[in-house]
């Protein structure tokens, strides 16, 4: 799982043991800055590992944290660690409770891989974002039919090994466009599980 698992590193520091998970057979990348944050809404990364502080200034006033709050928004089953050397108020305490795990800066690669293997066996698997889906269309007040209608063009695409046609299977929700993004965020991570 580790090599199958896409994890992101976004820090405005170098403290981050980057390449010893690389030499680990870790799939793993590093930003200074949020550079693609399109990427990182729509489930790309598996595993998003977030510094609160100077890597997000150009998209939102609340840096890292406004990143965290929209990602949790738009994808409540995204994998977020919190990473950070320094202690805020308690007006910041959002960030670290919205995350599912926390590491403090510096912490050594042990520490790290202990956490961040943790994560990959308990949380990332398939059930972790079906239940999330299926949460969030039932709190949507979703019919069965249209679950059903999602759940059908997931399958298909696992299946086909093509992309969803999410227009056609997502044409009955009008003008709730946060809602269509949490559906594609999830389903497209679900049919990553089946590549």
């Amino acid at each position: 799982l580790k090599k199958r698992t896409r994890i992101i590193v976004i820090d405005d520091e170098n403290s981050f043991p980057t390449k010893l998970f690389k030499d680990e057979g870790y799939s793993i990348d590093k930003w200074d800055l949020v550079k693609d944050y399109s990427k990182l809404e729509n489930g790309f990364f598996d595993i998003i590992i977030l510094d609160i502080k100077g890597v997000a200034k150009h998209i939102s006033e609340e840096d890292g944290l406004g990143v965290l709050i929209s990602l949790k928004k738009n994808n409540p089953a995204q994998i977020i660690i919190s990473y950070s050397q320094h202690s805020y108020d308690l007006s910041k305490i959002e960030f670290f409770q919205l995350a599912d795990d926390n590491i403090a800066k510096p912490s050594d690669y042990l520490k790290i891989k202990s956490i961040l293997d943790n994560l990959i066996s308990t949380q990332f698997k398939p059930d972790r974002y079906i239940n999330t889906l299926n949460q969030i269309l039932l709190k949507n007040h979703i019919d069965e039919k249209n679950i059903k209608k999602i759940k059908v063009e997931i399958a298909k695409a696992i299946k086909t090994k093509k992309a969803p046609d999410w227009n056609n299977s997502l044409d009955f929700i009008q003008n709730r466009t946060q809602l269509v993004k949490q559906v594609k965020s999830l389903g497209e991570t679900i049919i990553k599980f089946f590549k």
